[in-house]
């Protein structure tokens, strides 16, 4: 099923995305606080409303310094300002409206990051994309299994054919808020093949804590860029499970 579960190593960061382009970042800790700012273009992909995937063009950044604002420009696109994930002034990123987002692939591009520090120190980065997409996964489905004494949840999707890596989160959504808590996120996993069916069980009783009606699967397939430690491109599918 997979050849391995591993951590991909990179050496700046790892960028994650939730469905709708609600951007997160992971964690990072720096003993000594430098000027420093990590880019990141890439594409982003999701199901549209007909299930065909559909395209846009994410920026991410992130320091360990605050920031005051990062302007990106494009070689043929036009500029854009990004938007801070949080208040801390340290992540940042775009935010594509539903129009953004097309059936077709974006072009190549190289993309320039214009950063201007909380003291008004100025720094310059580019980031360059690709056309390889990766697609969607296709039949995301979680049952409980076996069928019948059922101990596990068990979540399945077939392969997304040009997928190097997939990475799985689950999302519990208390009824009494709208906003979701990450409950569980997986390491990168690296298929063994690009066709066979992928399923991962969870044991019943360590979900126990939460309600079953209100458990959201995601799951999200990544291309790396070649030689680099950043995304070319990310797609994300996200489900809920409902026990009833």
């Amino acid at each position: 099923m997979f050849k391995y579960l591993a951590m991909k190593k990179h050496s700046l960061t790892t960028f994650t995305v939730v469905l709708f382009l609600l951007g997160a970042i992971t964690s990072c800790n720096k003993s000594e606080v430098t000027q420093e700012v990590f880019v990141d273009s890439y594409i982003h992909s999701y199901p549209g409303l007909t299930g065909a995937p559909v395209y846009a063009m994410m920026h991410t950044a992130y320091s360990f310094s605050m920031i005051n604002s990062i302007g990106v420009t494009g070689s043929t696109s036009p500029a854009s300002q990004l938007v801070p994930f949080s208040p801390d002034g340290l992540s940042f990123y775009n935010k594509p409206d539903s129009a953004a987002y097309k059936t077709t692939v974006p072009a190549a591009e190289t993309f320039t990051y214009n950063v201007i520090f909380s003291d008004g120190t100025l720094a310059t980065r580019s980031n360059s994309t690709g056309t390889k997409a990766v697609a969607p996964v296709q039949q995301l489905a979680v049952n409980k299994t076996p069928a019948a004494a059922p101990t596990d949840l068990t979540l399945t999707w077939k392969a997304a054919p040009s997928a190097e890596a997939y990475k799985v989160r689950i999302f519990y959504q208390d009824p009494a808020i709208s906003s979701k808590t990450l409950i569980y996120e997986s390491n990168f996993l690296v298929p063994k093949d690009n066709a066979t069916d992928l399923s991962i069980p969870f044991p019943l009783n360590g979900l126990t804590l939460y309600a079953l009606t209100d458990l959201f699967f995601e799951v999200s397939a990544f291309i790396f860029e070649e030689g680099k430690d950043t995304y070319q491109s990310v797609s994300i599918v996200q489900i809920r499970y409902s026990d009833k």
